[in-house]
């Protein structure tokens, strides 16, 4: 039900909020949404089903009637919703003052108020200078006002000097919002080519770079650098290049909106996860502390949560590189800005990982039978990692009376890969190699001697794969077998 997905997504000072915003006769005089609302409230946020059958919402809404009425209520819901919707644009507004002056300029033009649309445009040009941020948004915003100045019916188009400046301009803050924009989506179009394999389609880039030097306004700008440098970083991976990029943003992120903020950060994360995939050892180091960094400047904060990947990427690197109590305080501090219906899961795979790292094999192993009995089975990258997981501690606990487990354990991996076709080919072959490795493995652990020539062939299949996971941690098993 949308109405409950909306409550759902409200904390308790917004529930309280929405109470006095139904309450001002000047957004709503519906006494029966009023009361409906102020009897979910006292169910939110679990709303559970014995408490929220039709006819309970009915007689909540209407109190003093005494047969129940279907389509009213249907119709009531919806009245709600809307009421509910009206309030989040109204928060919305009141969050952007800048866009809110806009609106309030556009009124004032409509009601005539000539001499009031101007100065409430000077106040919101004042307004948004005083705001710190200056990416693509703040030339949005500009060309907004600049806009509506230049194209108000008092204005005089054909003066000689200042409409010409004004036309000017107007085209300038858009020409910036314009390269900026196409920068950014130029950007995310290069980092799905190379992780994606997809190819890079992206119009008039070359156009878009060539129109950055005929800029007047914003040429400067250290955010439309970054931006540039991250193109040229994707094109030619440029390590060195990196790092003087990561000190650029970390020198100049409060010119970022929240928004903002994210997707530089997550473009610089990026090319650093695949410099971990390539296999480039202090990468791996840099990611983890690249993170570090992202989270103390609050770059990875997505609307008061933190996106899952950027957790999991988080406590991945932290277990791998050996931070087991850094990454145990980490996931404690940070689990409570995950989405809740992926919460638990997402911690119980990353315990475990974190646990396998730290040698305690028989916790790890139940730690994911528990992520088992919670996963919803939608996030295949978390079932390839409890699968890939799953099969390393069998290795860590293997005896001979394990073999026949470990066999029906490897048939499921490969069917699970051959079943599910949204896994993408490249994943496949590389956890299909890990597979075969594995139980190769397996065989050498419990055999009385193992040859030289075993170990050498099996190392040398491991190193010469195009595709294959858990490559490290493969070649260290082979090592401790030699020894």
């Amino acid at each position: 039900m949308k109405l409950i997905k909306l409550l759902k997504a409200l904390n308790s000072v917004e529930l309280n909020e929405i109470g006095r915003f139904l309450n001002t006769t000047v957004f709503n005089r519906d006494k029966a949404s009023t009361s409906l609302f102020g009897y979910l409230k006292k169910i939110h946020p679990d709303f559970p089903k014995e408490l929220m059958e039709k006819k309970q919402l009915f007689f909540a809404a209407f109190p003093d009637k005494i047969n129940f009425e279907q389509r009213t209520i249907n119709d009531k819901i919806s009245d709600l919703s809307l009421l509910i919707e009206k309030y989040l644009v109204w928060k919305e507004i009141q969050q952007q003052p800048v866009d809110a002056g806009v609106i309030l300029a556009k009124a004032l033009k409509r009601k005539n108020q000539d001499a009031l649309f101007f100065s409430q445009l000077d106040k919101t040009k004042r307004l948004l200078e005083k705001n710190p941020y200056r990416d693509l948004w703040y030339y949005q915003q500009h060309f907004a006002i600049a806009y509506q100045e230049y194209f108000h019916p008092t204005s005089d188009k054909f003066k000689r000097v200042e409409p010409r400046l004004k036309l000017e301009e107007t085209s300038q803050y858009l020409d910036t919002f314009f390269v900026l924009s196409k920068l950014r989506l130029i950007g995310e179009s290069k980092t799905r080519s190379i992780i994606l394999k997809e190819k890079d389609v992206f119009l008039f880039q070359k156009e878009v770079i060539a129109h950055i030097n005929l800029l007047k306004q914003g040429k400067d700008n250290p955010l439309l650098k970054i931006y540039l440098g991250i193109l040229t970083l994707y094109e030619n991976n440029d390590n060195r290049l990196f790092d003087e990029l990561t000190q650029q943003f970390l020198q100049h992120y409060k010119l970022c909106t929240p928004e903002s903020l994210a997707a530089i950060a997550t473009f610089l994360i990026n090319y650093s996860a695949l410099r971990v995939i390539e296999g480039i050892p202090e990468f791996k180091i840099k990611s983890y502390h690249l993170y570090s960094k992202m989270l103390k400047i609050n770059a990875l904060d997505s609307e008061g949560f933190l996106p899952i990947y950027h957790f999991k990427n988080i406590c991945i690197l932290g277990a791998e590189l050996g931070f087991i109590k850094e990454t145990e305080k980490f996931i404690k501090k940070w689990k409570d800005k995950l989405p809740e219906t992926q919460q638990e899961a997402t911690v119980r795979i990353s315990e475990a990982h974190l646990k396998f790292c730290n040698q305690q094999y028989t916790l790890a192993s139940n730690l994911l039978s528990k992520f088992q009995a919670v996963s919803d089975y939608t996030d295949y990258g978390d079932e390839l990692r409890y699968r890939s997981l799953k099969l390393r501690c069998f290795y860590e606990l293997y005896t001979k009376q394990h073999t026949d487990q470990v066999r029906s354990f490897c048939v499921a991996y490969i069917n699970f890969l051959d079943r599910n076709k949204r896994i993408g080919s490249d994943s496949v072959q590389s956890n299909k190699s890990f597979i075969k490795v594995s139980r190769k493995l397996f065989r050498l652990k419990v055999k009385e001697k193992i040859s030289d020539k075993d170990l050498k062939n099996l190392e040398t299949e491991v190193l010469q794969a195009k595709r294959i996971i858990c490559k490290d941690w493969l070649l260290k098993k082979i090592n401790e077998l030699k020894q």
